[in-house]
């Protein structure tokens, strides 16, 4: 099929508040689930004893993209570790978000442990290319294989940030993919991440209106390349 015809791709990873109540969490997800949207949920280490119940309340266990920092993504043993530990509080980790990591480390232990996605905020220079080739206007590349690396867009700045923090203009074209994160710190974290994700839930409905978008969770990103889970529009292979 033709690019045209195929969905336009929008993964949201969206920062859990470490202190997000039962209630609001399954608020959250029941917003998703209006919008259909498989919402990518990320939660660091520090914080999954204290989301567990919320999480395991809204039926999201197995749906978590771990947060992990340059530190711990550049360490074994750490990198391990923390693994361990979220898939004992949260079920199966599928995804990874890497913060300000300007180097990624042990991808093979990550496709060791059953990641197939790894979040990042820019792709580092490789001295070999993508293993596999992505679709046309994906920022993806596999690294190794069985992972997929996925680039996320950045945030608009200024007042305009505080209001709409992503612009309408950010969500793809028909048969690309964008990849959307929504973050706050501070007393008021859940009500901003709350506003923002209602946002742009409406602008994705908007552009829905004049044609197909999907929602997709982060860690199904390499089945959509492999061509699973694309419906009537086929493998984004075929529509780049």
């Amino acid at each position: 099929m033709g690019a045209k015809t195929a969905p336009a791709t929008v993964v949201i990873c969206c920062r859990l508040p470490a202190r997000i109540s039962t209630a609001e969490f399954a608020d959250w997800t029941r917003l998703a689930e209006r919008a259909d949207a498989a919402i990518s949920w990320v939660a660091a280490g520090d914080d999954l004893a204290a989301l567990s119940p919320a999480v395991e309340a809204a039926g999201a266990l197995g749906r978590i993209a771990l947060e992990v920092d340059a530190a711990t993504l550049s360490s074994r043993p750490s990198l391990r570790a923390a693994l361990a530990t979220a898939r004992r509080t949260v079920g199966a980790v599928e995804a990874v978000v890497a913060t300000a990591a300007p180097q990624i480390e042990g991808r093979g232990l990550l496709v060791a442990e059953s990641v197939r996605t790894l979040c990042i905020e820019r792709f580092e220079p490789l001295a070999r290319g993508s293993r596999r080739p992505a679709p046309h206007g994906w920022p993806c590349r596999s690294a190794v294989w069985g992972l997929w690396e996925v680039c996320s867009a950045q945030p608009a700045s200024g007042v305009f940030s505080r209001m709409l923090p992503w612009r309408a203009s950010q969500l793809p074209p028909p048969g690309q993919l964008s990849v959307i994160t929504l973050s706050a710190t501070g007393t008021a974290a859940s009500r901003e991440i709350r506003g923002r994700l209602e946002r742009v839930l409406g602008m994705v409905s908007r552009r829905r209106a004049k044609g197909p978008v999907q929602v997709p969770h982060l860690a199904d990103i390499p089945d959509l390349i492999a061509g699973d889970g694309q419906g009537r529009a086929g493998s984004v292979l075929r529509a780049a």
